[in-house]
């Protein structure tokens, strides 16, 4: 990606902030020299740009044409950030310290009121000016992605639609299934309007054909791995590992095929309506492990929300049907599948087991025992209403039950009523994708670029 870095300049005078002793070309060449040195990401690409009162509107529009815009204030009273502000899709605009702050004060009152999707950032703390840089970056990252999902939009028979909606109720997965292939179509383009990101469909035909093709010794080579290393199998059988496996394979593929970043599967549906015959729980649990995305469900504000997730922290999403516990200030995120590895692929692993599907006792998935005593971030997006929710907590600990999804992390929270009141089903639904950290303003920073409304959902005057 190509990142303009546009240095706002004058010509000094006798009268002259920051100062007539200021040597703009030293300085840019000053900033430009530590932004190489500092993000040294094979992907970015900068590029230099010097601007000035003098700039003309169509040099202007150049620069927004770029994947992401930089702009250095270096002097006070160019105009410059007030004449890009508007015309930018997201932006970060820097005060080089006692440089533009006159005109950084201006900016940022504009942006508010307009809720430009664009940030302000004065600092004499490098480290702290490079962390926000590179949370700029990650939108470019996720505005470029793509989202890999297979579903199926054949009707189901009357009596397998009745229990269905008997087994799971009318939530997010009816909601999906009912809307049907008019409804997709919808999302995806609320995603690409929204996101810039692709969305790209293949059916169950499609995957039982890229498992059909599935390397046998390569799959048995994943089970073994799987086995060996958990604390133990409780409930599947070799055969069910296996299974699991050729479905990582052919995942695999078709994630390569598809140039895709993210890859989900509309499971609960497919399972119990299409046969499907294997969940993908071990498919995701692998690739959330290794650094990459897989999504239960087929929950595509799920795949946008872990997408986040992963280009700001490096961390795997923990997508999660919450239990809130309104006596105890708790919240238990459970799903049937949970990355071993919270804290990014190139950390040691924590203890799993592999077990059945819990709701049906089916095929294999995960139950991870994650760690307690780290603060944790919680989100989740909604592309079609241009949302974004938040919440934070620390973990204390796992509940080993029979009931509800396998892993079963808890966390403490302020106050659970709260929690309770602001939680806006009908826009973000149940699921909720949890990190391990506090990337609460970072997270929040990306809603704005994405001009995305935040719902602080932990916050007594949540809207």
């Amino acid at each position: 990606m190509r990142i303009c870095c546009a240095y706002a300049v004058k010509a000094p005078t006798g009268l002259s902030w920051p100062g007539i002793l200021q040597n703009y070309q030293k300085r840019t060449e000053e900033i430009s020299t530590w932004l190489k040195n500092e993000i040294t990401d094979s992907d970015v690409t900068f590029v230099n740009k010097i601007v000035s009162a003098e700039t003309t509107d169509e040099e202007l529009l150049e620069i927004t044409q770029f994947d992401g815009v930089l702009v250095f204030l270096l002097a006070h009273g160019t105009g410059i950030g007030q004449r890009l502000v508007s015309k930018m899709r997201h932006g970060l605009i820097i005060d080089d310290p006692f440089g533009g702050s006159g005109d950084l004060i201006r900016i940022s009152g504009i942006i508010h009121k307009e809720k430009y999707p664009v940030q302000t950032v004065g600092t004499q703390d490098m480290e702290a000016l490079l962390h926000k840089i590179r949370v700029y970056l990650a939108v470019p990252r996720i505005a470029g992605s793509r989202i890999l999902v297979f579903k199926n939009f054949e009707k189901m028979t009357p009596v397998k639609e009745a229990e269905m909606v008997r087994s799971i109720g009318t939530g997010s997965t009816m909601k999906r299934y009912r809307a049907g292939k008019a409804g997709f179509d919808e999302t995806v383009r609320q995603i690409k309007d929204t996101f810039s990101i692709d969305v790209v469909m293949k059916d169950l035909k499609a995957l039982k054909q890229y498992m059909s093709g599935a390397d046998e010794e390569k799959a048995k080579q994943y089970a073994e791995k799987w086995t060996a290393n958990a604390e133990k199998v409780v409930e599947p059988s070799s055969s069910d590992i296996l299974a699991a496996a050729k479905m990582y394979l052919a995942l695999t593929e078709a994630k390569k095929e598809t140039h895709a970043d993210v890859v989900s599967i509309d499971c609960i549906l497919m399972f119990f309506a299409y046969d499907m015959g294997v969940y993908p729980c071990l498919s995701f649990f692998e690739m959330n492990n290794n650094g990459e995305i897989g999504i239960c469900e087929g929950d595509l504000d799920s795949a946008i929300s872990s997408l986040i997730i992963q280009k700001i922290s490096g961390r795997p999403g923990f997508v999660s049907d919450p239990f809130v516990d309104t006596e105890k200030n708790q919240i238990t995120y459970a799903h049937c599948v949970a990355s071993a590895k919270p804290f990014g692929p190139k950390t040691s692993p924590y203890p799993y087991r592999i077990r059945t599907h819990s709701e049906d006792e089916s095929s294999a998935a995960v139950q991870v025992m994650l760690p307690a005593g780290y603060p944790v971030t919680t989100i989740k997006i909604s592309a079609a209403n241009k949302a974004m929710s938040i919440h934070s907590g620390e973990s204390i600990g796992n509940i080993d039950t029979a009931s509800g999804c396998r892993t079963k992390l808890v966390a403490k929270i302020p106050s659970s009523r709260i929690l309770l009141n602001n939680w806006h089903n009908e826009l973000f639904s149940w699921h909720r994708v949890t990190v391990y950290g506090d990337y609460r303003n970072d997270f929040m920073d990306i809603a704005q670029y994405f001009n995305l409304k935040v719902y602080e959902e932990d916050k007594e005057n949540c809207n």
